[in-house]
């Protein structure tokens, strides 16, 4: 029956082929040098793992939502369900975290702008130009810190997290001197205030134009 659904711990399976396991194991899948596939039914622990040819994991999601990306330098076979050795993304707030070595890198981020994921949308005060010359601009060389490492030869231009978020709130998150993460910015925020200085400064130029016109033709 070549349109038949297939069936493994089910008699009646949804799809071509449907395997049920009610708890533990559900789909292992070996090679000669070891497991390389695995999904599992288990409340805990790792739901899903894939690993190389050679048998050694690669790819793990956990019980909380975290996804782990093996990284083969530093990893350490004796802590295959310890995701402190593994690159890997963790739920966080306000955005995704991201993790190397067990180790807070930095946030994942993406400015979603659809109309449809906003609400109490009002448009900016004035005041954006006064707001703008409070912002203290630098430039900087990064220093690593806290196990995360940074290229300290080059010379940026940027902000301090915790002045900006004087200023602008938005735009940074979490706390100055957070014991976990280090704070980072919002650019979207400063954009939008930026733009608004810009317009003020614009409407301010144009009123000046006119007023110079009227005065060159009395």
């Amino acid at each position: 029956m070549p349109d038949a659904n297939v069936g493994i711990g089910t008699t009646s399976p949804q799809a071509r082929l449907e395997v049920y396991q009610s708890g533990g194991t559900v789909l292992d899948i070996q090679g000669s040098q070891g497991q390389l596939f695995s999904v599992t039914d288990d409340l805990t622990g790792t739901l899903f793992a894939v690993s190389d040819v050679s048998g050694i994991p690669i790819l793990e999601v956990d019980d909380s939502g975290t996804v782990g990306i093996a990284q083969h330098a530093y990893y350490d076979t004796s802590s295959f369900y310890d995701l402190s050795n593994w690159w890997h993304i963790a739920q966080g707030s306000p955005d995704p975290q991201f993790y190397s070595n067990g180790t807070y890198q930095g946030n994942l981020y993406m400015m979603g702008s659809d109309y449809r994921i906003k609400q109490d949308v009002q448009d900016l005060q004035d005041g954006a130009i006064d707001r703008v010359k409070l912002i203290r601009t630098v430039s900087y060389r990064n220093k690593s810190y806290n196990g995360i490492n940074f290229d300290e030869s080059i010379t940026r231009e940027g902000f301090i997290a915790h002045e900006l978020q004087e200023i602008i709130p938005s735009a940074v998150t979490y706390e100055k001197d957070d014991p976990k993460f280090i704070q980072q910015l919002r650019i979207d925020s400063v954009v939008a205030v930026l733009t608004k200085a810009i317009q003020e400064q614009q409407s301010i130029i144009e009123s000046l134009q006119s007023r110079i016109q009227t005065l060159e033709n009395s």
